[in-house]
């Protein structure tokens, strides 16, 4: 799973999804700091370099749910692109988002645990 940044290069985002073609059974393409420019646009170019299956979930949040019901054993999720960070600026709005917190959230519900 991953997204490519808005106001950076787009000459990369090509690659991107060449390469997560490559690698991945399945490559879920979702935000990731578009900033001020359309997700539309940033999709478009990854798109160009995506030879693979795919799935398109603009929601980050949701993007994560859905790959972790998809996974069954001996399965890998990479989870790409946010790692240390805990915001995600999208239209100029930079909002509290971490991808440690939600994976941990959607656990504890899938084991029956009240989550915060």
């Amino acid at each position: 799973m991953f997204g490519c940044g808005g106001n950076r290069s787009a000459v990369r985002r090509s690659a991107m999804g060449r390469v997560s073609s490559e690698l991945a059974d399945l490559t879920i393409i979702t935000q990731d700091n578009s900033r001020d420019e359309p997700f539309e646009q940033i999709l478009a170019d990854i798109l160009l370099g995506v030879t693979g299956d795919y799935v398109v979930i603009r929601d980050r949040k949701e993007a994560i749910g859905y790959c972790m019901s998809q996974m069954r054993p001996g399965d890998l999720l990479v989870l790409v692109g946010k790692g240390h960070e805990d915001t995600q600026e999208i239209a100029g709005k930079v909002e509290a988002f971490s991808e440690r917190d939600i994976v941990e959230s959607i656990e504890k519900t899938k084991k029956g645990k009240v989550s915060k």
